[in-house]
Protein backbone atom coordinates (compact mmCIF):
# COMPACT_ATOMS: atom_id res chain seq x y z
CA UNK A 1 0.00 0.00 0.00
CA UNK A 2 0.96 3.15 -0.74
CA UNK A 3 0.23 7.00 -0.10
CA UNK A 4 0.51 7.22 -3.87
CA UNK A 5 -3.07 5.40 -4.16
CA UNK A 6 -4.47 8.17 -1.65
CA UNK A 7 -5.15 12.37 -2.28
CA UNK A 8 -1.46 13.94 -1.86
CA UNK A 9 -3.30 16.42 0.20
CA UNK A 10 -6.44 17.30 2.68
CA UNK A 11 -8.31 20.38 1.84
CA UNK A 12 -9.07 22.61 5.42
CA UNK A 13 -11.46 21.70 7.76
CA UNK A 14 -14.57 23.86 7.71
CA UNK A 15 -13.24 24.58 11.26
CA UNK A 16 -9.80 25.48 11.24
CA UNK A 17 -8.54 26.42 14.38
CA UNK A 18 -9.52 24.37 17.33
CA UNK A 19 -9.44 26.20 21.20
CA UNK A 20 -8.55 24.00 23.95
CA UNK A 21 -12.08 25.47 25.67
CA UNK A 22 -13.83 23.76 22.80
CA UNK A 23 -11.78 20.58 22.79
CA UNK A 24 -12.06 20.19 26.31
CA UNK A 25 -16.10 21.55 26.33
CA UNK A 26 -15.26 23.41 29.26
CA UNK A 27 -14.44 27.08 30.55
CA UNK A 28 -13.24 25.75 33.68
CA UNK A 29 -9.14 27.38 34.06
CA UNK A 30 -8.30 23.85 36.40
CA UNK A 31 -9.02 22.20 33.64
CA UNK A 32 -5.82 21.69 31.80
CA UNK A 33 -6.04 18.39 29.93
CA UNK A 34 -8.91 16.28 27.72
CA UNK A 35 -8.62 12.89 26.92
CA UNK A 36 -10.70 10.90 24.16
CA UNK A 37 -10.59 8.80 21.33
CA UNK A 38 -11.80 9.34 17.93
CA UNK A 39 -13.25 6.05 16.25
CA UNK A 40 -12.76 5.46 12.42
CA UNK A 41 -11.21 9.12 12.72
CA UNK A 42 -10.70 10.99 9.52
CA UNK A 43 -10.91 14.64 9.61
CA UNK A 44 -9.42 17.65 7.73
CA UNK A 45 -7.03 19.83 7.56
CA UNK A 46 -6.92 22.04 10.88
CA UNK A 47 -5.06 22.96 14.28
CA UNK A 48 -5.23 23.98 17.35
CA UNK A 49 -3.60 26.13 20.24
CA UNK A 50 -2.80 23.22 22.33
CA UNK A 51 -0.66 20.49 22.15
CA UNK A 52 -1.80 17.31 21.58
CA UNK A 53 -0.22 13.59 21.99
CA UNK A 54 -1.89 11.59 19.17
CA UNK A 55 -1.91 7.25 20.00
CA UNK A 56 -2.98 5.44 17.30
CA UNK A 57 -4.94 2.26 19.05
CA UNK A 58 -6.42 0.43 15.94
CA UNK A 59 -6.40 0.33 12.20
CA UNK A 60 -4.34 2.07 9.60
CA UNK A 61 -4.43 5.82 8.45
CA UNK A 62 -2.38 8.56 6.28
CA UNK A 63 -1.36 11.80 9.01
CA UNK A 64 -1.71 15.16 6.58
CA UNK A 65 1.13 17.45 7.73
CA UNK A 66 1.77 20.58 5.56
CA UNK A 67 5.17 19.00 4.21
CA UNK A 68 3.60 15.29 3.14
CA UNK A 69 2.00 12.63 4.45
CA UNK A 70 2.44 9.36 6.50
CA UNK A 71 1.18 6.24 7.05
CA UNK A 72 0.52 5.05 10.14
CA UNK A 73 -0.41 2.16 12.40
CA UNK A 74 -1.53 1.02 15.92
CA UNK A 75 1.15 1.64 18.54
CA UNK A 76 2.39 5.07 16.40
CA UNK A 77 2.61 7.65 18.86
CA UNK A 78 3.06 11.17 17.71
CA UNK A 79 3.18 15.27 19.19
CA UNK A 80 1.77 17.94 17.63
CA UNK A 81 2.51 21.40 18.94
CA UNK A 82 0.44 24.01 18.68
CA UNK A 83 -0.84 25.51 15.25
CA UNK A 84 1.11 22.87 13.43
CA UNK A 85 -1.42 22.13 10.92
CA UNK A 86 -2.42 18.66 10.44
CA UNK A 87 -5.09 15.88 9.18
CA UNK A 88 -6.09 12.74 9.04
CA UNK A 89 -7.52 9.96 6.44
CA UNK A 90 -9.21 6.53 7.61
CA UNK A 91 -7.79 3.55 5.89
CA UNK A 92 -9.34 1.06 7.97
CA UNK A 93 -10.70 0.73 11.08
CA UNK A 94 -8.45 3.64 12.40
CA UNK A 95 -9.04 4.44 15.79
CA UNK A 96 -6.80 6.90 17.68
CA UNK A 97 -6.89 7.92 21.62
CA UNK A 98 -6.22 12.07 22.04
CA UNK A 99 -4.41 14.12 25.02
CA UNK A 100 -5.04 17.61 24.52
CA UNK A 101 -2.68 19.88 26.54
CA UNK A 102 -3.19 23.19 27.43
CA UNK A 103 -0.48 25.49 27.62
CA UNK A 104 -0.94 26.25 31.44
CA UNK A 105 -0.37 22.86 32.15
CA UNK A 106 3.45 22.78 31.08
CA UNK A 107 3.34 26.35 32.47
CA UNK A 108 2.65 24.28 35.79
CA UNK A 109 4.80 21.34 35.40
CA UNK A 110 7.52 22.48 32.51
CA UNK A 111 10.39 22.59 35.66
CA UNK A 112 9.63 19.27 36.63
CA UNK A 113 8.92 17.63 33.20
CA UNK A 114 12.26 19.26 31.52
CA UNK A 115 14.49 17.59 33.64
CA UNK A 116 13.13 14.20 31.96
CA UNK A 117 15.87 13.79 28.94
CA UNK A 118 12.60 12.31 26.59
CA UNK A 119 10.63 15.46 27.40
CA UNK A 120 12.61 17.88 25.20
CA UNK A 121 12.74 15.25 22.94
CA UNK A 122 9.86 13.82 21.75
CA UNK A 123 7.43 17.48 22.55
CA UNK A 124 10.46 19.66 20.93
CA UNK A 125 12.79 18.16 18.84
CA UNK A 126 10.81 15.55 16.96
CA UNK A 127 7.82 17.11 15.91
CA UNK A 128 10.13 19.67 14.68
CA UNK A 129 11.82 17.29 12.91
CA UNK A 130 9.10 16.09 11.57
CA UNK A 131 8.18 19.36 9.59
CA UNK A 132 11.21 20.03 8.32
CA UNK A 133 11.21 15.64 7.24
CA UNK A 134 8.73 13.99 6.62
CA UNK A 135 9.94 10.40 6.02
CA UNK A 136 11.47 11.06 9.41
CA UNK A 137 10.26 7.53 11.41
CA UNK A 138 7.40 8.04 14.05
CA UNK A 139 7.86 7.01 17.26
CA UNK A 140 6.02 2.91 17.76
CA UNK A 141 5.50 0.97 20.56
CA UNK A 142 3.91 -2.65 21.10
CA UNK A 143 3.48 -5.61 23.43
CA UNK A 144 3.79 -4.61 27.03
CA UNK A 145 4.56 -1.20 26.56
CA UNK A 146 1.22 -0.79 24.25
CA UNK A 147 -0.68 -2.17 26.98
CA UNK A 148 0.60 0.42 29.40
CA UNK A 149 0.25 3.60 27.37
CA UNK A 150 -3.42 1.99 26.56
CA UNK A 151 -4.05 1.51 29.90
CA UNK A 152 -3.27 5.15 31.31
CA UNK A 153 -5.19 6.38 28.32
CA UNK A 154 -8.27 4.58 29.23
CA UNK A 155 -8.17 5.91 32.81
CA UNK A 156 -8.07 9.58 31.33
CA UNK A 157 -10.91 8.65 29.41
CA UNK A 158 -12.85 7.60 32.09
CA UNK A 159 -12.53 10.39 34.51
CA UNK A 160 -12.84 12.87 31.95
CA UNK A 161 -16.44 14.28 32.41
CA UNK A 162 -15.72 14.25 36.02
CA UNK A 163 -15.23 18.29 37.44
CA UNK A 164 -14.18 18.68 40.57
CA UNK A 165 -11.53 19.57 42.23
CA UNK A 166 -10.10 15.86 43.16
CA UNK A 167 -10.56 14.71 39.76
CA UNK A 168 -8.96 17.48 38.52
CA UNK A 169 -5.64 16.49 40.40
CA UNK A 170 -6.15 12.74 39.71
CA UNK A 171 -6.40 13.97 36.00
CA UNK A 172 -2.74 16.04 36.72
CA UNK A 173 -1.24 12.98 38.12
CA UNK A 174 -2.10 10.77 35.46
CA UNK A 175 -1.28 12.91 32.76
CA UNK A 176 2.03 13.60 34.07
CA UNK A 177 2.58 9.95 34.50
CA UNK A 178 1.42 9.38 30.32
CA UNK A 179 3.66 11.90 29.36
CA UNK A 180 6.66 10.62 31.29
CA UNK A 181 6.26 7.09 30.31
CA UNK A 182 6.17 8.00 26.77
CA UNK A 183 9.29 10.49 27.41
CA UNK A 184 10.99 7.32 28.71
CA UNK A 185 10.34 4.56 26.38
CA UNK A 186 10.80 7.65 23.30
CA UNK A 187 14.33 8.33 25.14
CA UNK A 188 15.07 4.71 25.59
CA UNK A 189 14.06 3.83 21.61
CA UNK A 190 15.49 6.93 20.08
CA UNK A 191 19.01 5.78 21.94
CA UNK A 192 18.86 2.41 20.66
CA UNK A 193 18.14 3.40 16.99
CA UNK A 194 21.07 5.79 17.26
CA UNK A 195 23.56 3.28 19.14
CA UNK A 196 22.35 0.47 15.77
CA UNK A 197 23.37 3.44 13.27
CA UNK A 198 26.70 3.69 14.78
CA UNK A 199 27.95 0.34 15.36
CA UNK A 200 26.66 -0.20 11.36
CA UNK A 201 28.69 2.99 10.31
CA UNK A 202 25.11 3.77 8.44
CA UNK A 203 26.90 7.01 7.06
CA UNK A 204 24.03 7.60 4.69
CA UNK A 205 21.42 7.86 8.04
CA UNK A 206 24.50 10.04 9.61
CA UNK A 207 24.53 12.32 7.09
CA UNK A 208 20.54 12.70 6.49
CA UNK A 209 20.18 12.86 10.48
CA UNK A 210 22.78 15.17 11.73
CA UNK A 211 19.86 16.28 14.63
CA UNK A 212 19.30 12.31 15.59
CA UNK A 213 22.96 13.27 17.03
CA UNK A 214 22.03 16.54 19.11
CA UNK A 215 20.29 13.35 21.00
CA UNK A 216 23.56 12.23 22.39
CA UNK A 217 25.04 15.63 23.26
CA UNK A 218 21.48 16.18 25.13
CA UNK A 219 21.92 12.56 26.95
CA UNK A 220 25.75 13.45 27.99
CA UNK A 221 24.14 16.88 29.00
CA UNK A 222 21.98 15.52 31.15
CA UNK A 223 24.13 12.91 32.84
CA UNK A 224 27.18 15.12 33.51
CA UNK A 225 25.69 18.71 34.08
CA UNK A 226 27.47 18.71 37.72
CA UNK A 227 30.42 18.55 36.52
CA UNK A 228 32.81 21.12 33.69
CA UNK A 229 30.87 20.23 29.85
CA UNK A 230 33.46 21.22 27.72
CA UNK A 231 32.37 21.71 23.59
CA UNK A 232 35.13 19.20 22.73
CA UNK A 233 33.41 16.60 24.52
CA UNK A 234 30.07 17.61 23.13
CA UNK A 235 31.12 17.43 19.61
CA UNK A 236 32.93 13.97 20.09
CA UNK A 237 29.80 12.64 21.82
CA UNK A 238 27.58 14.47 18.86
CA UNK A 239 30.05 13.28 15.72
CA UNK A 240 29.94 16.90 14.18
CA UNK A 241 31.72 19.66 13.21
CA UNK A 242 31.63 22.54 15.46
CA UNK A 243 29.82 24.67 13.14
CA UNK A 244 27.23 22.05 12.20
CA UNK A 245 26.98 21.63 15.75
CA UNK A 246 25.68 24.70 16.73
CA UNK A 247 23.89 25.08 13.98
CA UNK A 248 21.99 21.65 14.45
CA UNK A 249 21.39 22.66 18.34
CA UNK A 250 19.85 25.80 18.08
CA UNK A 251 17.81 24.34 15.41
CA UNK A 252 16.73 21.28 17.35
CA UNK A 253 16.72 23.58 20.93
CA UNK A 254 16.02 27.05 20.09
CA UNK A 255 19.38 27.74 22.30
CA UNK A 256 22.71 27.51 22.04
CA UNK A 257 24.72 24.27 24.11
CA UNK A 258 25.88 26.27 26.68
CA UNK A 259 23.14 28.12 27.28
CA UNK A 260 20.74 25.09 27.62
CA UNK A 261 23.34 23.57 29.55
CA UNK A 262 22.51 26.65 32.15
CA UNK A 263 19.51 26.50 31.98
CA UNK A 264 19.41 23.07 32.30
CA UNK A 265 21.38 23.78 35.70
CA UNK A 266 18.84 26.40 37.14
CA UNK A 267 16.29 23.80 36.76
CA UNK A 268 17.61 21.53 38.87
CA UNK A 269 19.00 24.33 41.19
CA UNK A 270 15.28 24.95 41.59
CA UNK A 271 14.34 21.21 42.35
CA UNK A 272 16.91 21.71 45.67
CA UNK A 273 15.83 24.87 46.16
CA UNK A 274 12.52 23.65 46.69
CA UNK A 275 12.77 19.88 48.03
CA UNK A 276 16.08 20.09 50.86
CA UNK A 277 17.37 22.11 53.17
CA UNK A 278 20.77 23.22 50.77
CA UNK A 279 22.01 26.43 51.34
CA UNK A 280 22.26 28.35 48.13
CA UNK A 281 26.25 28.08 48.04
CA UNK A 282 25.94 24.03 48.51
CA UNK A 283 23.39 23.92 45.70
CA UNK A 284 25.66 26.44 43.09
CA UNK A 285 28.29 23.62 43.56
CA UNK A 286 26.18 20.40 43.33
CA UNK A 287 24.44 22.06 39.75
CA UNK A 288 27.99 22.32 38.15
CA UNK A 289 28.40 25.98 38.88
CA UNK A 290 32.04 26.79 40.60
CA UNK A 291 31.62 30.35 40.77
CA UNK A 292 28.82 31.25 43.26
CA UNK A 293 28.07 35.18 42.09
CA UNK A 294 27.91 33.68 38.84
CA UNK A 295 25.58 30.67 39.62
CA UNK A 296 23.43 33.99 41.40
CA UNK A 297 23.47 36.13 37.89
CA UNK A 298 22.56 33.25 35.71
CA UNK A 299 19.72 32.41 38.31
CA UNK A 300 18.06 35.84 38.11
CA UNK A 301 18.70 35.81 34.30
CA UNK A 302 16.54 32.92 34.15
CA UNK A 303 14.18 33.30 36.83
CA UNK A 304 13.63 36.64 37.22
CA UNK A 305 14.72 36.74 40.89
CA UNK A 306 17.59 35.68 43.28
CA UNK A 307 17.42 31.64 44.55
CA UNK A 308 16.90 33.14 48.45
CA UNK A 309 14.07 35.13 47.23
CA UNK A 310 12.73 32.14 45.69
CA UNK A 311 12.74 30.08 48.21
CA UNK A 312 11.57 32.82 50.62
CA UNK A 313 8.46 32.43 48.35
CA UNK A 314 8.09 28.76 49.22
CA UNK A 315 7.78 29.85 52.87
CA UNK A 316 4.00 31.07 52.26
CA UNK A 317 2.54 27.71 50.87
CA UNK A 318 3.86 25.74 53.38
CA UNK A 319 1.45 23.80 55.83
Amino acid sequence: MDTKDFPKTLPDDEKILWKFTECAHSEDPLKLTSTFCHKHYSIKMHTHDYFEVNFVVNGKGIHYTEVGSTFVKAGDIFVIRPFDKHGYLEVENFDVFHLCIDKNFFNKYYGDLNLLTGFPLLFGIEPKMRKQQNTYPYFCIEGADFDCVLSLFDSLDYIEHKHDMLNFLNTYGMSLMLISTLCQLYYEQISSRIQAQIQTHDEKADKSNKYMYIFLALDYIHKNYTKQIRLDELLKIALLSKNVFYKEFANCVGRTPFDYINRYRILQSKRLLTETDMSVTEISYTVGFYDESYFLKTYKRFEGISPSAFRETLKNNRI
